[in-house]
């Protein structure tokens, strides 16, 4: 199930988002669009914690729930 639209930002390990390091096998994401509103962020992020509240953000998301299309 698709939860949000974005736009992936980075893929370095070493990016920090909210103070924790990506590492392998998360991305950077920009959260353009929520499509599951309740949906609950995998890392919180600033006291966000769904992605509806994520409108607008860099957020941490698992690199294996991300799907590319062009």
């Amino acid at each position: 199930m698709n939860v949000a639209l974005a736009t992936s930002i980075s893929c370095d390990p070493t990016r920090k988002v909210g103070g924790v390091t990506l590492g392998d096998e998360f991305l950077m994401v920009h959260v353009d669009i929520a499509l599951a509103k309740s949906e609950d962020l995998m890392r919180p992020y600033k006291g966000y914690h769904i992605v509806g509240h994520a409108i607008g953000l860099d957020i941490a998301w698992a690199a294996i729930y991300v799907c590319c299309y062009f």
